[in-house]
């Protein structure tokens, strides 16, 4: 709260409040509203999804013409506005919405339907994210704007996913924990099922009703559905191994007919006999993105240096990045920690050179506070701090914005017209298919 107070007073000066018609007044492209959401601003209890898209569009008329400035390439003004609005027509609707409805069996017997939702608002961006929520207000209306808000909260922290929003509409306190985990278990089985849930494809996270304990049943039921079959396989695959010697008529098998199936495109290869299976004269076959050397010596010297071997390992290195900046951030506060020390000592061996030496030495005694300060990072340390500067940064991009387009303190817009701006450029970037 104290850093949002000094930010504002430091940009104070210039954001003012502005009326609907000085908005109104600075648009020159004048983006169309839709005609179902004129009636919006004075609408005495709008749609949600209906509100989500008013503001949307209001951003859009602040934005559209320095989107249109900022297209490069030899295109006419009336084809950069048509590549404008085609693209900014695009980012409005929602791309994918489910309806689940399945029956539970309660405590008491008796069974009931329960309904739940999962909507995919944009992938401009994957995976999607957005939380997963248990309330009797759920509605396929309301789970479409929360989705819709998460790509545009997303956008304006510079996140990297899409939004996406789950709800299941029932009231948590009238089940117990048994019942909740029979609903969570399903609805996760029933989105896996269409492919709504996943690493890489659609994040859920908490919400209202639901917390830790919901994300745990989440993430084992998706473990053991989308595993289970594998480790089921390769137990059965190793039991025929030793009962036969081999794995050559394995049920269900199909033979391999390729050249060599060390040289197949796949994530991991795992040299695990003999030595020597490795070397320069066709290393730079391997495709893939690991190489687990399980075997003594599977890979000769020669081969070590040929950098084709690598060729496919950049993508493996992306996941390493997030360790690699945590450790970054750790030896850099060990550095300030000892140069604070430093500096303490400088100042004590200050004063006793000044003041001199009788009654003693002069200690400089870092404060309780001081103390905590440099005591060591720990990771809710890093993750707050990192927090801490998204949203600085953020805050500061929005008040920037709302000066560039005279908004006054019309912050929402602001930080609706960054958000268009950022998810603008990814799809002018990927282009559009057709």
């Amino acid at each position: 709260m104290l850093k949002l107070r000094v930010l504002c007073q430091g940009l104070g000066t210039k954001l003012c409040p502005i009326s609907a018609t000085a908005v109104q007044s600075q648009q020159r492209n004048l983006h169309d509203i839709p005609e179902k959401l004129k009636d919006i601003p004075t609408a005495e209890n709008p749609k949600f999804f209906d509100m989500v898209e008013f503001f949307f569009h209001r951003a859009c008329q602040i934005a559209e013409d320095k989107l249109v400035e900022d297209i490069k390439g030899r295109m006419t003004i009336e084809d950069k506005k048509k590549k404008v609005r085609g693209i900014l027509l695009g980012m409005q609707p929602c791309d994918h919405i489910i309806e689940i409805s399945f029956p539970v069996r309660r405590d008491s017997g008796d069974y009931e339907i329960i309904t739940g939702y999962r909507a995919q608002h944009s992938t401009h961006r994957t995976p999607c994210k957005g939380g997963i929520r248990f309330s009797d207000d759920v509605s396929r209306d309301e789970v479409k704007a929360l989705s819709a808000l998460m790509t545009f909260k997303c956008a304006c922290v510079d996140v990297p996913f899409g939004g996406a929003k789950a709800g299941i509409k029932i009231n948590p306190k009238n089940y117990s924990e048994n019942e909740l985990e029979k609903i969570t278990r399903r609805f996760t089985l029933e989105l896996a099922k269409k492919g709504f849930i996943g690493p890489g494809v659609d994040v859920p996270a908490p919400d209202m009703g639901t917390g830790e304990r919901e994300m745990s049943w989440i993430a084992d039921t998706y473990a053991k559905t989308i595993g289970k079959l594998t480790v089921m396989l390769a137990q059965a695959l190793e039991e025929y191994k030793l009962d036969n010697g081999t794995i050559v008529g394995f049920p269900g098998a199909v033979p391999y007919e390729g050249e060599n199936l060390m040289y197949e495109p796949c994530d991991i290869f795992v040299p695990a006999a003999v030595e020597k299976v490795i070397t320069k004269n066709n290393a730079h076959k391997i495709q893939a993105k690991i190489i687990a050397e399980a075997a003594n010596g599977p890979t000769t010297p020669a081969a070590r240096n040929i950098p084709t071997k690598f060729h496919y390992a950049h993508q493996s290195n992306n996941s390493y990045q997030p360790i690699e900046e945590d450790f970054f951030v750790l030896i850099f506060f060990y550095y300030l920690t000892f140069s604070y020390l430093r500096v303490s000592e400088s100042v004590q061996e200050s004063l006793e050179r000044r003041f001199g030496n009788v009654g003693g030495r002069i200690p400089v005694t870092p404060s309780e506070s001081f103390q905590k300060r440099i005591s060591g990072a720990s990771e809710k340390d890093i993750v707050h701090s990192g927090l801490d500067y998204t949203m600085e940064r953020s805050a500061r991009a929005i008040m920037k914005t709302a000066m560039k387009y005279n908004l006054g303190l019309d912050l929402r817009t602001a930080a609706y017209v960054n958000s268009i701006e950022k998810i603008f450029t990814t799809y002018s970037l990927a282009g559009l298919a057709f």
